[in-house]
């Protein structure tokens, strides 16, 4: 069985005791805006839609790529390999922990990105450059990690990207990012002999909601050349695995 799964790397948490049921809801477009009584649902709001190269929605069937292709010619630069479809999504979620939790120490470290990526070994490369060993069914790939101070800012290319996507609103009140960072991953190898993603980027924003619980903004963003055949699920197990690894990954941050 050809069984292709490609990465999204998804970084999650809750702002209610994981002890509870946490919902994921689904939001219909990639700008959706919360209300404040949302920030006390046990929920993760996620946004997701696969195209192919040209625009053409695949799942869902009712995505706008006029809505969505802003968010990508904003992340995505001439210098990206061009595969034969690409996918977006865009995930916001509450942490009951305070901003300072999110130190670039931890960010950085390699317990906390193994805790990113499910079911990878994650080695250093060099400083903030790494390999993440996939299994038979996941392609291994390297990345580099950057985290980023929204006054410190030192291209012009990442300055876009805060600049379009950095704020938040929740209730009517705007928030801007004490931190952001930067994940960029290439070189991915090949599963079942053929091509998986061209590339992907996941940028997280990070917010100080108060002072003992915080709000991570992120999106991803890949390109691909092949999709998991029809049979096991075709573009709509890759958004159903964005959502999975919501959960998964988020829970287990939160113990920390």
């Amino acid at each position: 069985m050809k069984k292709l799964f490609i990465s999204l790397i998804i970084v999650a948490s809750s702002f209610v005791s994981w002890g509870q049921d946490v919902i994921i809801k689904e939001k219909t477009t990639i700008d959706f805006s919360l209300s404040i009584d949302e920030t006390h649902d046990k929920s993760i709001f996620v946004y997701g839609a696969l195209y192919t190269e040209n625009g053409k929605p695949i799942t869902p069937t009712t995505a706008k790529f006029s809505d969505d292709k802003p968010c990508f010619d904003t992340f995505v630069t001439s210098d990206f390999a061009i595969g034969e479809y690409k996918m977006l999504s865009r995930s916001v979620y509450f942490i009951d922990k305070p901003i300072t939790f999110f130190s670039d120490s931890l960010l950085l470290c390699i317990p906390f990105l193994k805790r990113t990526f499910p079911s990878y070994t994650i080695t250093e490369v060099k400083p903030k450059s790494y390999k993440a060993e996939g299994t038979t069914m996941a392609p291994s790939f390297i990345f580099s990690e950057e985290i980023i101070h929204p006054l410190e800012v030192e291209n012009e290319y990442q300055q876009k990207i805060l600049d379009n996507y950095g704020e938040l609103e929740i209730g009517g009140v705007v928030y801007y990012p004490n931190k952001m960072s930067y994940r960029s991953c290439k070189e991915f190898s090949r599963v079942m002999m053929r091509k998986t993603n061209a590339y992907s980027v996941v940028v997280k924003f990070y917010y100080q909601l108060n002072s003992t619980n915080s709000i991570v903004q992120e999106y991803a963003i890949s390109g691909m050349y092949n999709l998991p055949p029809s049979f096991v699920g075709g573009g709509k197990l890759l958004l159903e695995k964005v959502k999975e690894n919501v959960l998964e990954v988020s829970k287990d941050i939160n113990e920390l």
